[in-house]
């Protein structure tokens, strides 16, 4: 029996992207990504990253073509509804409510069970080490453990896709190695659809799967890694990168 096609956890076909008919930053937009699989989306500044992970996320609306997650058409469902949350680069963290009441947040605006709630927080506290912290204020942490609580508060309600935006920037290269490791055990143990915007192609080759490069208002080159790597329409990005890489591989 032939084996059917699988569903993709995210789908844009033909999609044209912005904050409006007069303002388009993508055009043309074709892009498949499996369910469980992540994409790092690179590119230089302002070319439109963070514009498709809030077109996915229903944060900017689908200006032309079409956009579904795992087989449903969410042109015109509420970002809520979506459940495909972003990290941002600055966490959006609260600063009244302490580090147990900022993951908590998404579990008490979708009303979960007051002893249910404790369980997946509390759970989500001991994942990424920050229990001691519970009742602390986020401003009393670090910025990798502000992280961590960000990462908490996105996956504590098990959304299926997770987006990422810029989300290591302004770490040290310690820190981002730990939430890197971090990021991919999670998204191992929970089997998220992960995509990331990111300037690092290190971090890049680490976490995804496959890669999209954008430039000039459409996607130059999209694919696995390898296919990516060699493609002559993404070296004009990659080179730079490519010869740091090869540098540091050398000392």
């Amino acid at each position: 029996m032939a084996r059917l096609p699988e569903t993709p956890a995210i789908s844009l076909r033909e999609a044209s992207l912005g904050y409006g008919p007069d303002q388009i930053v993508l055009s043309q937009v074709n892009l498949d990504l499996s369910a469980g699989s992540c994409l790092a989306v690179l590119g230089p500044s302002g070319v439109g990253k963070s514009t498709i992970l809030k077109t996915i996320a229903g944060l900017l609306p689908l200006l032309a073509g079409q956009i579904s997650l795992f087989g449903q058409d969410v042109s015109q469902v509420v970002p809520e509804a979506r459940e495909a949350p972003i990290l941002f680069q600055d966490l959006r963290l609260f600063p009244h409510l302490s580090v147990f009441e900022n993951v908590a947040f998404p579990l008490r605006i979708r009303k979960w069970p007051a002893a249910q709630l404790k369980t997946a927080v509390e759970a989500e506290l001991d994942r990424f080490g920050l229990n001691a912290y519970a009742h602390k204020a986020p401003s009393t942490l670090s910025g990798g453990e502000q992280q961590r609580v960000a990462l908490a508060r996105a996956i504590v309600f098990r959304p299926r896709i997770l987006l990422l935006d810029e989300a290591f920037s302004g770490l040290d290269l310690e820190l981002r190695q730990r939430l890197r490791q971090d990021l991919k055990a999670v998204q191992t143990d929970l089997g998220l659809t992960l995509v990331f915007v990111t300037h690092d192609l290190t971090d890049a080759l680490y976490l995804a799967d496959q890669l999209a490069i954008l430039d000039d208002g459409h996607i130059c080159s999209q694919g696995s890694k390898a296919e990516v790597l060699e493609d002559p329409a993404a070296q004009a990005y990659l080179r730079p990168w490519q010869e740091e890489l090869r540098w540091q591989e050398k000392k």
